[in-house]
């Protein structure tokens, strides 16, 4: 998903089912992760922290790591989500009748699994 800051807010403050709460939060993780890593950049620019350059450079290498995993995950949880709230779905409209039993959830489950929803 490669959207400004401006559409991406724009997309989860409307009524589209997704981006959600799990990509909004996945998204702050991402901020996060890039101010801890500036910080730590900024503190290993100045020479009176060069003792510890390794570990801010470890620090700035895991940050880079849970930043880019984070984004990623905006798109995943979409993708998570958008079948389930197909479900949902077809269990309101009444195209699956028996949506809250078991066999009706196991219906479901064989769409998902076969990539209908």
């Amino acid at each position: 998903m490669d959207l400004t800051l401006s559409d991406f807010t724009a997309q989860l403050a409307s009524a589209q089912p997704a981006p959600g709460g799990g990509g909004a939060a996945a998204l702050t993780g991402a901020l996060a992760a890039s101010l801890t890593a500036m910080a730590a950049n900024v503190t290993a620019a100045n020479p009176r922290y060069a003792a510890r350059s390794d570990a801010l450079r470890a620090l700035i290498d895991a940050c880079e790591t849970q930043r880019t995993t984070l984004l990623a995950l905006i798109e995943a949880d979409a993708a998570g989500f958008l079948p389930l709230q197909k479900a949902y779905e077809m269990v309101l409209s009444g195209e699956i009748r028996d949506g809250k039993t078991i066999a009706g959830i196991l219906k479901l489950k064989a769409l998902l699994a076969e990539g209908k929803l």
